[in-house]
């Protein structure tokens, strides 16, 4: 008998949740949002990009995983999150 093999949903990460604990709500990341946006003298139709990059951070803040300016996460430094 073989074991049946699911295939790889792609768009997995996108449905996924965050655990209530680490994730931030509305109004924290329109703020951060809208302060990203001033600070970058406020460019017209960024929107969703601005309030994901909120989202990672103000994420990592809770998790204590910093985010960079980029999106990606601080490295440790251990190299154990190394991926080479």
């Amino acid at each position: 008998m073989t074991a049946a093999i699911r295939p790889i949903d792609p768009d997995i990460h996108g449905r996924q949740r965050m655990p209530p604990e680490t994730r931030p709500t509305d109004g924290q990341i329109r703020d951060r949002a809208f302060h990203l946006w001033e600070r970058r003298d406020r460019p017209h139709g960024h929107a969703d990009e601005f309030w994901l990059q909120a989202e990672r951070e103000l994420h990592g803040e809770m998790t204590g995983r910093p985010v960079l300016p980029g999106g990606d996460f601080v490295k440790s430094g251990s190299g154990s999150d190394c991926c080479c």
